[in-house]
């Protein structure tokens, strides 16, 4: 069984290397899942009772008989499978159900979270781009970059922690405030 939690900031990438490894890997399971972890880890679960060839009466099962159905069918998959729950940032909840998806011990399940402070399971952190990675995406972004504000960008980049998300946002947003004339700098 392997457990793993893909942890970091918001918008470092964590959803980003678990789709990666979903999509270079899935030559090597039998079965696959993606879910969001809207809710809970548990509601996550639920949504894979249709995948799993059964039907539950909600109005027969409570949540938990219902989440027992689907955690005794994914325990029985036969093959290798991987499951990927992104964005389970809840600790609470996470620690409610641990034992659970420990249950399924022959699945190899990744989860995508902001939680660091969770020890029981081993921990991939996710951090902040490279310096040249992260000009290089900023450029890609934003090619009309004057190398004049190089200063300012590599300033900018180390105060937002080299963050994926927001240095494609800041430079998208350039791009689109000067599409049509230039008006906007870094500064």
């Amino acid at each position: 069984e392997i457990l793993l939690l893909v942890n970091g900031h918001g918008g470092i990438g964590k959803s980003t290397l678990a789709a990666r490894y979903y999509h270079n890997y899935k030559h090597e399971y039998e079965h696959l899942a993606w879910l969001l972890s809207e809710k809970s880890i548990a509601n996550a679960l639920l949504k894979l009772k249709g995948s799993l060839g059964f039907t539950v009466d909600q109005n027969k099962l409570t949540l938990a008989e219902q989440l027992e159905k689907v955690l005794t069918k994914l325990a029985q998959l036969t093959k290798r499978s991987l499951l990927v729950i992104d964005n389970a940032n809840e600790l609470d909840d996470l620690q409610e159900n641990y034992l659970a998806l420990r249950r399924c011990s022959n699945l190899h399940i990744l989860l995508t979270t902001r939680i660091t402070e969770f020890d029981t399971v081993p921990r991939f952190q996710v951090k902040g781009l490279d310096d040249p990675f992260a000009k290089e995406l900023f450029k890609k972004h934003y090619p009309n970059h004057d190398e004049d504000e190089n200063e300012l960008l590599e300033e900018l980049l180390e105060n937002i922690d080299y963050n994926t998300l927001l240095i494609e946002l800041l430079a998208k947003n350039l791009k689109e405030l000067n599409r049509l004339e230039f008006q906007y700098t870094l500064s």
